[in-house]
């Protein structure tokens, strides 16, 4: 596959609160951790994050 997969981490208003671009064969699994430890680390207030299946 070529091109390139946007992980988005937004607030329940839609505001971004993290970003991350990764290859588009990386899976999805692995690349929470690139975006999601930096995000709840910036926002220690954050108590519950919703994902789907493929997170």
């Amino acid at each position: 596959m070529k091109g390139r997969k946007r992980h988005i981490v937004v607030d329940v208003l839609g505001l971004v609160l993290g970003c991350y671009v990764s290859a588009a064969n990386t899976a999805d699994v692995k690349a929470v951790p690139a975006v999601l430890v930096w995000v709840l680390e910036l926002y220690e207030r954050l108590a519950k994050v919703l994902a789907d299946k493929g997170y």
